[in-house]
């Protein structure tokens, strides 16, 4: 769990499978694709039929990096990459867990 983890904080979200588990917006659940893009408070996945939009701290996202997956909250991915290894050593993520 904690090198695919902190494998995905570090290199940034662009590439990977997602898919929303949680949302604010119930009709967000469920959408899954390639994240395209991300700032610092967005993310971008390209769902197939349109690329579309999620605020991070809305949202809680199942990331396949690999033949891992790890489920993690949206808030914890608010920031740059290196904001959120800093914020994963200091221990304020904590949502997190992962299985092969």
């Amino acid at each position: 769990m904690m090198k695919e983890t902190m494998r995905l904080l570090r290199e940034g979200l662009i590439g990977a499978e997602a898919k929303i588990i949680r949302s604010r917006n119930k009709d967000a659940i469920g959408f899954a694709g390639r994240i395209a893009d991300e700032s610092r408070n967005m993310i971008t996945i390209d769902c197939g039929d349109a690329k579309r939009r999620f605020i991070k701290d809305q949202h809680a996202f199942r990331i396949t990096v690999g033949d891992h997956t790890v489920e993690i909250d949206g808030e914890d991915l608010v920031g740059r990459p290196e904001e959120r290894i800093k914020k994963w050593l200091q221990g304020k993520i904590t949502g997190t867990s992962a299985s092969r």
